[in-house]
């Protein structure tokens, strides 16, 4: 999930993040966003400039042992 700066026309994003570390070996990410800007055109296109949804991501990462990581992630 990020932009395209590049573009005529910027993509942004409204929503917010929480990221939380409870331990050394466990990692939360979610992410949830409510509104797109998109890159395309007006508002009554084929392809809507606005964009509303629930858009829900989460990310986990979790090591139960020196070396090993398993991440899961839902979007």
């Amino acid at each position: 999930m990020g932009s395209v700066g590049w573009r005529q026309n910027e993509q942004s994003m409204h929503g917010f993040r929480g990221y939380w570390q409870a331990l050394n070996n466990l990692i939360v990410d979610y992410t949830y966003s409510y509104r797109v800007n998109r890159v395309f055109g007006p508002d009554d296109g084929t392809f809507p400039a606005d964009w509303r949804g629930d858009n829900n991501f989460l990310y986990t990462d979790w090591g139960p042992a020196e070396g090993q990581r398993i991440g899961l992630f839902g979007y």
